[in-house]
């Protein structure tokens, strides 16, 4: 089973969404994700990417929530969501780009839907530094206390590499522009 999950970690030193990105590949790794060790020695995964199956999930969760709504619906009526050998992901990629320029003409990146969900390092979006939006959406009801299998398997739990016992309190000023925001897909 797949599960989302953000990790946050701190800006200082890491300047773009690749160094971000693997930052939080290796952090993973390095605290025994997979393993069964460190601080997963009781809750691990067996598999993860950055961004994975929730590539753009960031994005996303930036942008009108109904319109996106209103896009889906749109798409699958009129092409619908499955994909085969005749109807690959490219096709239905640049299909959903089509719609989504319907719904935001200003949107220039990659669609959100119908990327490469196994790329390690994610793209770039699937990290980004937490402003206002990410902070209301994601981190403030998210945010774990601490590092539990239960907790880890909600979908969209969020930890931070800095605090793994985070009984801090979670306002905005400790979090906009000064920590990254990573997606990971995992499967457990």
């Amino acid at each position: 089973m797949h599960a989302l999950l953000y990790v946050l970690c701190p800006k200082q030193g890491l300047p773009d969404s690749k160094s971000a990105r693997s930052h939080v590949f290796n952090w993973l790794s390095d605290n025994g994700f997979t393993e069964n060790k460190g601080l997963f020695q009781h809750y691990y995964a067996d598999w993860f990417v950055i961004g994975g199956r929730w590539s753009g999930e960031l994005t996303a969760n930036q942008l009108d929530q109904e319109k996106i709504k209103a896009l889906n619906n749109e798409f699958e009526k009129k092409y619908g969501f499955w994909i085969n050998k005749d109807i690959t992901e490219e096709i239905r990629r640049e299909q959903y780009q089509e719609i989504t320029q319907k719904y935001f003409p200003d949107y220039s990146g990659i669609p959100w839907a119908f990327r490469d969900s196994y790329k390690e390092e994610g793209y770039e979006d699937d990290a980004q530094i937490v402003n206002q939006l990410l902070f209301d959406r994601i981190i403030k009801d998210q945010l774990i206390d601490e590092i539990s299998q239960e907790k880890l398997w909600n979908r969209g739990a969020v930890i931070a590499t800095d605090k793994t016992d985070n009984k801090e309190p979670i306002t905005p000023d400790r979090y906009i522009g000064k920590y990254w925001i990573v997606v990971v897909d995992f499967h457990f």
